[in-house]
């Protein structure tokens, strides 16, 4: 999340030194699994930290002027995204923070510009998934907190990297 805020800072004009690109960068290489996922902290690799270290990593990239789609780190967390995907429950973990892990597809997906993990269309997954999941009433698990991640998802709340950079100018 704090890559995400300093993305929106940078894309509201506020320059970020590129130390603070290269150190974030130099984290996510450095926590990276061996497979090509990634844990919170010790362990195996699962799908909400993957997405969002992909994420992130993506943001890095982007930011250092460095092509994201032919990253091979990059490379390696969509392989294992495409390896592990699913949408029924947040993969190596499995409900815990299961909708979660949706938006960290939807955030990852976007930032990657990656329309499939492997040959899983993860919106058209997704998506699909949510629709059938989604209470009569309009929430999700009686919960407020999943209830915002599948709107997010849904809605497809993150902006590509390639998208024009937002100008703010004063009144």
């Amino acid at each position: 999340y704090a890559l995400l805020g300093l993305r929106a800072c940078a894309e509201a004009g506020l320059e970020i030194p590129s130390d603070v690109w290269q150190d974030a960068e130099k984290h996510l290489l450095r926590t990276q699994g061996g497979d090509g996922g990634w844990c919170y902290t010790v362990g195996s690799s699962y799908g909400s930290m993957a997405a969002g270290g992909l994420g992130g990593l993506a943001i890095c990239k982007y930011y250092l002027g460095q092509k994201v789609a032919q990253d091979a780190n990059i490379k390696r967390a969509v392989d294992w995204l495409a390896k592990n995907f699913t949408v029924l429950q947040n993969p190596g973990s499995g409900t815990s923070w299961h909708y979660y892990y949706l938006y960290g597809l939807e955030r990852s997906g976007t930032l990657a510009g990656i329309d499939a993990f492997g040959t899983n269309n993860w919106y058209r997954h997704g998506a699909r998934y949510l629709i059938i999941e989604q209470n009569p009433d309009g929430d999700w698990n009686k919960s407020p907190q999943d209830t915002c991640f599948a709107i997010l998802f849904l809605s497809r709340a993150t902006k590509p990297l390639t998208s024009p950079k937002i100008i703010i100018t004063p009144d």
